[in-house]
């Protein structure tokens, strides 16, 4: 197949790898859309820094559909469409079980798979490539754990959806599980990026009653209202000397 790989200074260039055949409950999912994340961008500076080995393939908001499956492998069919989820939980270890999937036991790399290895992934020359935050989404395929596809309706746009895999996911969580926002509550969010606009679906989903956007780009109130924001702050005509009246 073929993929963006990243070989530390030099600059993210295609080229043919070999990915292995999905084992046992794995899945090989066809990539469709895969999204652009400030976490690439973080595993990028951490790869030329020599913190990360290389080569390594980047790329985890995957909207795909399955192109095949391993044995055992039961929520989930050829044709599927599906969206990758990058840190899959195990769903039998202690904090799994006990409604805690986030701090997994066993769902930290390199055995992402849950069967003590990962897919094996090597350029042309047999050299093997490093799996960037667990997904290899910028490739023409990739393999994940079972766990780690949830399928989707078949009329699901894969080229928007796939953000839910990452940005989607981190925003509305912040805001319905972290922050947990009460329904006629009132919230501000700081940054209407990826992340900040679905903190302000979030906020909408449940239930506030004013959500404030702030950022310091004049266009982000069209866009945000389109989430749910109520009003909106553009900080860059905000007088930083003027103090509140209360």
């Amino acid at each position: 197949m073929q993929a963006a790989v990243l070989r530390g200074p030099s600059p993210i260039a295609m080229e043919d790898i070999t990915l292995d055949e999905p084992r046992a409950g794995e899945v090989l999912v066809k990539v469709v859309a895969c999204g652009v994340c400030h976490s690439d961008l973080h595993t990028i500076n951490r790869a030329k820094s020599g913190a990360l080995p290389v080569p390594v393939i980047l790329g985890h908001e995957v909207g795909g559909i399955v192109a095949a499956v391993g044995p055992g492998v039961t929520s989930v069919t050829e044709g599927d469409h599906v969206v990758v989820a990058f840190k899959p939980n195990c769903g039998i270890c202690y904090f799994c079980v006990r409604g805690q999937p986030q701090i997994c036991e066993r769902s930290d790399y390199p055995d992402r798979m849950f069967n003590g290895s990962s897919p094996q992934l090597h350029d042309e020359g047999g050299n093997p490539v490093q799996q960037g935050i667990g997904v290899v989404g910028y490739a023409q395929y990739t393999v994940m754990p079972e766990r780690g596809v949830v399928k989707v309706r078949d009329d699901a746009p894969l080229d928007r959806i796939c953000l839910i895999g990452c940005g989607v996911t981190t925003g509305v969580g912040a805001a319905i599980r972290t922050a947990e926002v009460e329904s006629g509550s009132d919230v501000a969010v700081i940054g209407l990026g990826g992340v900040g606009l679905n903190v302000v679906q979030g906020a909408r989903l449940a239930g506030a009653r004013r959500i404030i956007g702030i950022d310091t780009v004049a266009s982000k109130a069209e866009l945000g209202a389109k989430f749910g924001m109520t009003h909106f702050v553009n900080a860059s005509e905000v007088d930083p000397s003027r103090k509140s009246a209360a």
